[in-house]
């Protein structure tokens, strides 16, 4: 009963297979991921890391394998990346989030986002990406909205500042002005007394702390009479009354004239007081902002006979004003600035009072979830409500993670907007304020997604393109190649690689280390064609030849052409390379069997003329010998000729039997090539030991046969073509040697290699060795159509014969493929 089940042994081998697979998948994914990847073991220790994290730091494997990453963490990063190892040891095997600081090399901190994965044996698989510049953006996206609300509670004291101001000085001004009704009474009253010396003292300095002026208009003489502080505002020495008037017309700003004309015209027409802010001219050239103020005074007829008033020097408060309103300006502006940032980068901004439920949005985030500003207010109930009910409990986890922890991890969520539309939107940031608010930054990454969706799409399917693309190259024996000549970068398809016996692993090679495997009198032809493409735009298509290490010579056809920019300049070149070495050698066998067919359809036509010739002198010669006259010597001389006649007959029958091309021997059969070696050997035996050895010279011949299936042909023929092989190596070793015939089974066929010590071919003698007439040993042993007929047998069973190896004075190897029987 026969048990299909593995054993142990092998159990063990395909397990140790899988690690190995295992192991190279981890260690091309380390490489080519452009993610950071760090290994941690149970002990939290750092086994390994990949070339993009240490590219970002700046140190080496072994470097980072020595240092404490935590003392890279950026200081105010070390609680919260504290908080998250902690985690991590609690929560055990889940994928855990969060961003910290670290310093590279150079002393410079790199933002990461780092997403950590701990599986069961304890290890932590950690991944994280360079968000640098993202943080940065952040940053200063956080830095505009903190001086937003700086700038607009600035302003805020401003304006209650102002109000106050304006308050106070309309009670001074009124205070002012019943002080000075009542000084004016007291002085018709009680002029030059001391208690009014007195009160006036103090009111010009009640006056000069305030800088409110006051005065007095009389409407029937125009006279004007200032108080000190009123004179100090308009820079003017004290003046007679009959002619401040027109000393005080001089100081107005000529724009403001008419204005205050006619509102003094009004007063007294009316008998309505006026507020007016008005410039005056300063002696430095500048100008001063006053606030007058005036009320009427009527007699007992009702008639207006004085304007009494205050004057306010406002400058200071023009200046605040203006300074606010440019701070106010510029703030609409980095208002309008943020979002319009907002709106390109679909970031938004919000602001959410735990306690009160009281939120504040920017522009964009109403954007973001498809909601009208006017009509929406954003609670936490109404925001909740438009969260999908499977991505909520993501929202209160980063809720709870920022107010418990004390740790804020980005995390993404799911909307559906009120147009039923579903958005893909990402916390970017999350901070708790000591107002119980929470201040956050959401983007809307919804085309992000779509376009990551869309790249993972298109690299699928340029990866199944590029598979067929290699896969119709290798079919084709072609390669594609492409050359950038600013970056001086080349790129090479599998089967280039393959063509040119080249490590894909590694990289395209250098140009210098291409150059070495082309054939040195391929060259020349080779370097002018590629700078002429380079260089002058020429296109190229030529063949040559490479010579691979430890591999047969192939011969390449190199198609090329220059690449062009916009302004025709040659900025690389494109092209391809076929391996056209079947090609050429079918098309030698072609020419060769060409040239065999040909001479053979000649030897042929000779082969019938001898024969007819030799016929008829056998058959004069047997009329001759039956005459009875003839001396013994005559009739031996007879049978010799008989006898050569009889040799030339063999001869020409062997001739014409290689021209015969149509008409194969029929008499085939299942032949063991191996017995058949060793009864060529048997009969050879003369050759290769009685002779050598009365020359005192000694020939070995080893076999090696493995088993093999029996071979489908005609035995005379093939005992030939080994009698032949045979015969070939013992004559090129004249001086003794040894020969080695090796059997064996191979996927194209039976497989019969012959292996001399002898004196070798050069590589011209190696090309012609098939060739009819062609022999090594000139005319003494042989006339050269020996291993033509070989080659002609050989091929005409559907096999192949060629010269693997032969160097002078070392020796040849000659392999024979069968085709196998069916």
């Amino acid at each position: 009963m026969s048990n299909n089940k593995p054993t142990y042994q092998e159990l063990e081998e395909q397990l140790i297979e899988r690690e190995k697979l295992h192991n190279e998948r981890l260690e091309i994914f380390f490489k080519l991921s452009p993610s950071l990847i760090v290994i941690k073991n149970n002990k939290g220790e750092v086994v390994k890391v990949n070339t993009s994290f240490m590219s970002i730091l700046g140190y080496t494997e072994k470097e980072i394998l020595k240092i404490e990453l935590m003392s890279l963490v950026h200081p105010e990063d070390l609680e919260k990346t504290e908080k998250a190892r902690e985690l991590e040891k609690k929560n055990g095997i889940g994928i855990l989030n969060f961003i910290n600081r670290y310093k590279n090399k150079n002393g410079i901190y790199k933002t990461l986002e780092w997403q950590a994965t701990i599986v069961k044996s304890g290890f932590t698989y950690a991944f994280a990406s360079d968000v640098t510049e993202r943080a940065k953006a952040l940053k200063e996206l956080l830095s505009l909205n903190k001086e937003k609300e700086k700038h607009a509670h600035q302003l805020n004291i401003a304006n209650k500042e102002l109000v106050l101001q304006n308050k106070e000085k309309e009670k001074r001004g009124k205070e002012l002005i019943k002080t000075k009704e009542l000084l004016f009474q007291n002085k018709l009253k009680e002029q030059g007394s001391a208690a009014l010396i007195q009160n006036e003292k103090r009111l010009n300095e009640a006056q000069a702390t305030a800088k409110v002026g006051s005065w007095e208009f009389d409407v029937l003489t125009s006279k004007l009479i200032w108080s000190l502080e009123h004179y100090r505002i308009f820079e003017l020495e004290e003046t007679p009354p009959e002619k401040l008037y027109n000393a005080y017309r001089n100081k107005i700003h000529p724009e403001d004239i008419p204005e205050l004309d006619r509102l003094i015209k009004n007063a007294i027409a009316t008998g309505h007081g006026y507020e007016y802010e008005h410039r005056i001219l300063c002696k430095d050239g500048g100008i001063k902002y006053v606030l007058g103020i005036g009320k009427t005074l009527a007699n007992e007829n009702g008639k207006i006979i004085s304007i009494n008033g205050t004057l306010q020097d406002i400058t200071l408060a023009k200046l605040i004003q203006k300074t606010l309103d440019h701070k106010s300006e510029k703030l609409n502006e980095l208002n309008n600035a943020l979002n319009q940032a907002q709106k390109l980068s679909h970031i938004g901004s919000w602001q959410w009072n735990i306690e009160t439920d009281k939120a504040e949005w920017s522009d964009e985030m109403y954007i973001i979830y498809g909601v009208n500003k006017a009509s929406f207010y954003p609670s936490n109930e109404n925001v909740s409500k438009l969260v999908l009910p499977e991505d909520t409990y993501k929202v209160e986890q980063g809720t709870a993670s920022l107010l418990v922890d004390k740790m804020f991890i980005p995390f993404e969520f799911r909307i559906k907007r009120p147009s039923g539309e579903i958005r893909n939107l990402y916390i970017m940031s999350l901070e708790k304020n000591s107002k119980n608010s929470i201040f956050g930054v959401t983007k809307d990454i919804t085309e992000q997604k779509q376009q990551e969706r869309e790249k993972i799409k298109t690299k699928l399917r340029l990866k199944n393109t590029e598979k067929k693309l290699n896969e119709a190259q290798k079919l084709a024996h072609i390669g594609s190649w492409l050359f950038n000549a600013r970056t001086l970068k080349i790129e090479w398809s599998k089967e280039t690689f393959h063509i040119w016996n080249f490590n894909s692993k590694n990289g395209a090679p250098e140009y210098d280390a291409l150059v070495n495997r082309v054939h040195k009198d391929d060259l020349e032809i080779f370097n002018r064609s590629v700078m002429e493409a380079l260089n002058l735009g020429k296109p190229f298509d030529f063949e040559h030849r490479i010579c691979p290490p430890d591999k047969v010579q192939k011969v390449i056809r190199g198609i090329g052409q220059p690449v062009f920019d916009e302004n025709r300049k040659i900025i690389g070149l494109a092209g391809t390379n076929q391996d056209i070495t079947s090609q050429k050698l079918f098309e030698e066998a072609q020419i060769k069997h060409q040239r065999l067919k040909a001479i053979g359809e000649m030897s042929a036509s000779i082969a019938h003329d001898f024969n007819n010739a030799l016929q008829q002198m056998m058959g004069n010669l047997e009329v001759v010998k039956i005459q009875k006259e003839l001396s013994n010597n005559s009739i031996d001389r007879l049978n010799s000729i008989g006898s050569i006649i009889d040799d030339i007959s063999s001869r020409v029958s062997a001739l014409q039997k290689f021209g015969d091309t149509e008409n194969t021997d029929n008499q085939t059969k299942l032949i063991d090539l191996n017995t058949l070696i060793l009864e060529s050997l048997k009969e050879s035996r003369p050759l290769w030991k009685d002779g050598m050895e009365k020359e005192g010279l000694s020939i070995t011949v080893a076999t090696e046969f493995e088993e093999i299936p029996k071979i489908s042909c005609n035995s005379g023929e093939l005992k030939s073509v080994l009698y032949n092989l045979i015969k070939n190596s013992i004559e090129a070793m004249p001086k003794g040697g040894s020969l080695t015939i090796h059997t064996r089974l191979k996927a194209d066929g039976v497989i019969a290699t012959f292996t001399d010590t002898g004196v070798g071919m050069n590589e011209e003698e190696k090309l012609k060795v098939f060739q009819p007439f062609f022999s090594t040993k000139g005319f003494k042993l042989g006339r050269g159509l020996g291993m033509s007929g070989v080659y002609s047998i050989i091929k005409n069973i559907g096999g192949d014969i060629f010269v693997t190896s032969s160097e002078v004075n070392k020796g040849t190897t000659i392999e024979i493929v069968f085709p196998r029987h069916t």
